[in-house]
């Protein structure tokens, strides 16, 4: 729900703040949630930046091919 929010680029303070909300509501200090929202969001975007790079590494960039053409 939290990423219907509109946000800066990778949901950059409504996840963390999602995060938050949730570990208050679940018992932890506000500080420990943060914590851990920022660490889960990094990794997130870790994983996913470098499964992005190495199929961009095995893929190329290749420009789309004209419709009709049977090349592409």
């Amino acid at each position: 729900l939290a990423s219907a929010i509109p946000a800066a680029p990778s949901n950059i303070g409504t996840f963390e703040a999602a995060a938050v909300v949730a570990g208050t509501t679940i018992g932890l200090a506000a500080e420990t949630a943060l914590a851990i929202g920022l660490l889960s969001h990094v990794l997130i975007l870790a994983v996913t930046s470098i499964g992005g790079l190495i199929a961009f590494a095995r893929l190329g960039w290749a420009a789309p091919s004209p419709a009709g053409d049977p090349g592409g």
